[in-house]
């Protein structure tokens, strides 16, 4: 790859309904996540064969994260931290990436769009 050329995928977004939380409303009732992932890997096999063998396929991407937020946790930052650790353990071309994992609408007694945890790697 050419030098100074960062190639990733991001999924945006990416909204579903899950478990997480310390409150037994929250494992109880459940609520509206969003995850985004970005991860980083040399694409240039893929930007110069069209292959979908030579990248990471996005659609694998969704169902690790699906998978992951299907599995009740208490806190967002083990859900992040067993998304990355799945990316890893499945996406071997993955040197790096950033995932955020956000409660939208969490039940605090106020108004707030949402709660998030961001890990970097």
């Amino acid at each position: 790859m050419q030098k100074n050329i960062r190639t990733y995928i991001d999924i945006n977004a990416l909204r579903v309904y899950a478990y997480h939380g310390v409150a037994a409303q929250e494992t109880r009732v459940g609520n509206w996540f969003e995850v985004s992932v970005r991860v980083y890997f040399d694409a240039s096999a893929a930007m110069l064969s069209d292959d979908l063998n030579q990248t990471v396929n996005y659609a694998m991407l969704v169902d690790i994260i699906k998978y992951e937020m299907a599995r009740p946790a208490n806190l967002l930052e083990h859900v992040t931290e067993n998304i990355r650790r799945s990316i890893i353990t499945n996406c071997h071309e993955v040197d790096g990436g950033i995932i955020t994992v956000s409660k939208c609408h969490p039940p605090l007694g106020c108004q707030i769009g949402s709660t998030s945890f961001t890990i970097e790697w």
